[in-house]
């Protein structure tokens, strides 16, 4: 996988902008006034300008490529940006944060990126850091993919332009210990991005999480929201 600057990503990617869940997800957290609030796998940061408008008291930002973050939020005094794999990050945090009250996460966050890095020892450093009580929010498609190549061609209007842009994505699955999805996204114009991760079934994302989190499935056609509740200490 070639790691992209937020530019090209918002342009190859931008039916899945478009169709976003930032929204829905922020609603389903509750109230934020003065929550932190952690990012994961947060890109642009669009989940996190939307927790700070909705008046959080920090935020924190994870992802491995420092050209996906905003400049305005990687110098914002209320942000802390961790440019880094979410494995290590949350490694860094547990060392860092664990027993500090007022530094421990309320609400988590991850759109769009569960499938690059959920595993049961990593949900388990998640929950180090985050209060009793806090809320864990991702969604992740449904909708096992072939093992036979789909391709999908599509047009979109440019923003502000009477001109389109036109798009081909190509996904097949190939099978093993883990089945791992291959994508390729191509924009006219652009050099097509190459990237995969795995399926993850209920039954896996549940095996994962139910350790330290109540889990409630929220799904919705081809994406599931997930709402899990950190348990409490023992």
């Amino acid at each position: 996988m070639n790691y992209l600057d937020l530019e090209t990503y918002e342009k190859l990617y931008r039916r899945f902008i478009l169709g976003d869940r930032s929204e829905q997800m922020l609603d389903l957290a509750g109230d934020l006034t003065g929550k932190v609030f952690l990012d994961i796998c947060c890109g642009g940061g669009r989940l996190t300008n939307m927790a700070m408008d909705r008046k959080t008291r920090r935020n924190i930002m994870i992802d491995s490529e420092a050209r996906m973050i905003s400049k305005v939020l990687k110098h914002n005094a209320w942000t802390e940006v961790f440019i880094m794999t979410v494995e290590d990050a949350l490694r860094e945090m547990v060392k860092t944060k664990k027993g500090v009250v007022d530094e421990m996460i309320d609400v988590a966050m991850c759109q769009q990126g569960i499938n690059y890095w959920l595993t049961q020892a990593k949900a388990g450093n998640l929950s180090r850091v985050m209060s009793d009580g806090g809320v864990f929010i991702f969604n992740t498609f449904n909708k096992k993919p072939d093992e036979r190549t789909k391709i999908r061609e599509y047009s979109l209007e440019r923003p502000f332009s009477l001109k389109d842009d036109h798009y081909v994505e190509v996904t097949w699955r190939i099978i093993g210990k883990w089945d791992d999805i291959q994508h390729v996204q191509i924009c006219q114009g652009e050099e097509p991005h190459f990237t995969k991760f795995k399926w993850m079934s209920d039954e896996y994302i549940r095996y994962c999480l139910e350790t330290y989190f109540d889990v409630e499935l929220i799904k919705e056609k081809a994406t599931s929201i997930y709402k899990c509740i950190k348990k409490e200490r023992q």
